[in-house]
This record gives C-alpha cells, structure tokens and sequence, in this order.
C-alpha cells in the first residue's frame, strides 16, 4: 500500500496547502518459469538443466535468482541478461528423477514454479 499526497508551498499572494492523503496499491506482475525437457539419460552423464523466466508479458527477467530442487536438493542459480538459466547436473540417481525450479518472486513479481521429472538408466 502507498499513501501520496499533494503539497503546494504556497508565495506572496497564497496560503499553503496540502491535499488529503490517497492510499492506493500497486499489483505485483505475473511470471512464468519453463523447464526445458530433459531426454532420459544415462547413470553418471552431466547434463544441463535449463529454462527461461519471463513476464507475463513474454519479457524476460534478467538477474533473477532461481531455486532448483533436484530429487529434494537444493540448486541456487540466477538468470542471465536474457531471462535463461541453466545449471550442469550429474545423473547419480538411477529411476525417476523430479525437479522443481523456482522464482520466488520479489518487490515486483509473483512467485512462479514448474516441475518435471527425467529419467536415468544405468
């Protein structure tokens, strides 16, 4: 919530004067996190885990720190200039792997999430 309100000084020939204040809100923009899929994989290949963070707009958000949880760990990355991030994993989990990737949203933006699974052979 933000409160503004209007102040004119006054001069020689007016009083000063200042409005009532005027509460108002500012809506937080929607996101959208992608995952990029990932083709099943082999027991210890590195692969890379990628996607893109945009606004709700199609614009991407540059800068923004991304959580991804791999199979319950946590991954930090941020994206780039371009709104993509991307993260090298190795494969240590034999089966369905499941990932959550997270922008937690800040000041500006909601909260936005997406989750995948890939699986590894051995």
């Amino acid at each position: 919530t933000n409160t503004i309100y209007a102040v004119f000084k006054g001069n020689k020939g007016y009083n000063s004067i200042f409005s009532e204040p005027k509460t108002f809100t500012v809506d937080k923009k929607d996101t959208t996190i992608t995952l990029n899929d990932i083709p099943e994989t082999q027991y210890s290949d590195l692969i890379v885990i990628s996607g893109r963070v945009t606004k709700s707009t199609g614009e991407t958000i540059g800068n923004a720190p991304i959580v991804l949880m791999i199979n319950g760990v946590q991954y930090n990355a941020k994206t780039d200039a371009s709104g993509n991030y991307a993260i090298n994993y190795t494969a240590t989990q034999v089966g369905t792997n499941n990932i959550t990737v997270t922008f937690k949203g800040n000041s500006v933006y909601n909260l936005s999430n997406v989750t995948k699974t890939f699986t590894v052979v051995n």
